[in-house]
């Protein structure tokens, strides 16, 4: 509970990061290729795959061995 993002997420999930989630449902198709660098939790690969399918990719990568 001590990052903010994760808060508004769990608790404010309409208004979490909304225009970046608006941006990726009109730019990501069945077969893209969406890579996610610092994915902490993962929400950005998380909704990436609402819209990518088996024939495209998702690939998330933390460097910070807290997070993982």
């Amino acid at each position: 509970m001590d990052n903010l993002g994760d808060r508004f997420l769990l608790f404010l999930p309409k208004f979490f990061e909304y225009d970046e989630f608006q941006l990726m449902s009109q730019c990501l198709k069945e077969d893209s290729i969406f890579i996610d660098i610092g994915g902490n939790m993962g929400i950005y690969s998380l909704i990436s795959a609402k819209y990518i399918n088996k024939t495209g990719r998702i690939l998330s990568f933390e460097p910070n061995p807290k997070m993982i």
